[in-house]
C-alpha cells in the first residue's frame, strides 16, 4: 500500500505547477486555491469549502493559509416563529484533529431579508486560519478541521494527503521565485524523490531540509531505504533547503557516482548512500 501511495504522490507532484495561482497588480501576494469541495447533505448543513494559500510577492515571501467555508443554514420560516425568540445556528468554533483550537473569522453572515416571511435558508461564510507548520506536519497523514456552531451539527473538513502535497508544492515553487517546479536536465541522474520544504521559509537559517513525500519504486532513493516522512538535509556536501536545491544538485552529479545523503527519521539522524 505504501508503495502504491508513493507512486501516486510522485505522479501527482511531477505534474504540479502553479496553475491554480492568481493575483493582480493591486495585491501584494499571490493566492492559490485548492480544489473546490462540497457536501450536499440531506440531514445537517450543506456547505462548500476550499484551502486558500497566499505567498507574498516580495522576499521573504510570507506564507499564509486559511480554510474558507460557505455554509447554508436551515432556519424555521419566519411565519412560524413570529414573536418567538430564535437563535439561528452560527458557526463560531473550530479545532483540528489534534484538538488544537482554531479561530473562526466571520466573512459574511447573510440572513433572511426582513420582509421575506417564508425564507428558510441563509448563508454564512467563515475563514479558519491554519498554520503552515501543521499542514506540513500532516502532509503524509492528512489534516482534518472540525467547525462547530453554537447549536446544531459539526462540519468536518478533510484535507487529504494529495491535496496538501499539491498545494504545498505550489507554495514552495512561488517561495523559490519560480513559475513552475524546478527540474534537473533530462540527462541528469534521477534520485527518485518527491519532496516539499520542511518550512515555509526554507532559506532562513538554520536550514531545515526537505520532507520526503514519495519515493519512486526501483529508484536509487528507494534502493537506499529512504522512506516517505524522512527529512533530507544534504546530498554530499551540498545542503538541501527546498525542492529547487534538489534539481540544482542533481544537475551536477555524474552518472555512475556514489553519493552520501544526510537525513533524519523521526528526529534521529542517519546517512544513506545512493548509487546512480
Amino acid at each position: 500500500m505504501r508503495r502504491l501511495l508513493s507512486g501516486a504522490f510522485a505522479a501527482l507532484l511531477a505534474s504540479c505547477a502553479s496553475q491554480g495561482a492568481h493575483t493582480d497588480e493591486f495585491s501584494d501576494h499571490v493566492t492559490i486555491d485548492s480544489a473546490h469541495s462540497f457536501q450536499n447533505a440531506l440531514i445537517g448543513p450543506k456547505y462548500e469549502w476550499e484551502l486558500q494559500s497566499t505567498v507574498g510577492k516580495a522576499p521573504p515571501h510570507a506564507v499564509g493559509h486559511r480554510l474558507v467555508v460557505w455554509i447554508d443554514l436551515k432556519e424555521a420560516p419566519r411565519a412560524l416563529t413570529a414573536g418567538l425568540p430564535q437563535e439561528n445556528a452560527r458557526y463560531r468554533f473550530a479545532a483540528d484533529d489534534t484538538a488544537t483550537p482554531l479561530p473562526v473569522v466571520p466573512i459574511v453572515d447573510a440572513k433572511c431579508s426582513f420582509g421575506d416571511r417564508l425564507c428558510t435558508e441563509a448563508r454564512q461564510t467563515v475563514a479558519v486560519p491554519v498554520s503552515d507548520a501543521a499542514l506540513r506536519a500532516h502532509v503524509l497523514q492528512g489534516y482534518r478541521v472540525k467547525v462547530t456552531p453554537n447549536s446544531g451539527d459539526d462540519i468536518i473538513l478533510s484535507l487529504d494527503p494529495p491535496l496538501l502535497a499539491k498545494q504545498l508544492t505550489e507554495v514552495d515553487t512561488l517561495v523559490q521565485g519560480d513559475t513552475e517546479t524546478p527540474r534537473a536536465p533530462a540527462n541528469a541522474p534521477r534520485l527518485g524523490l518527491a519532496v516539499i520544504a520542511a518550512t515555509a521559509t526554507p532559506f532562513a537559517d538554520p536550514p531545515q531540509g526537505v520532507i520526503v513525500v514519495a519515493t519512486v519504486p526501483s529508484s536509487p532513493a528507494a534502493a537506499a531505504g529512504i522512506e516517505p516522512g524522512d527529512v533530507l538535509h544534504a546530498i554530499g556536501p551540498e545542503p538541501v533547503r527546498a525542492s529547487g536545491d534538489l534539481a540544482r544538485i542533481m544537475a551536477g552529479i555524474i552518472p555512475g557516482s556514489r553519493v552520501s545523503l544526510a537525513l533524519d527519521r523521526r528526529g534521529k539522524p542517519f546517512a544513506a548512500t545512493v548509487q546512480f
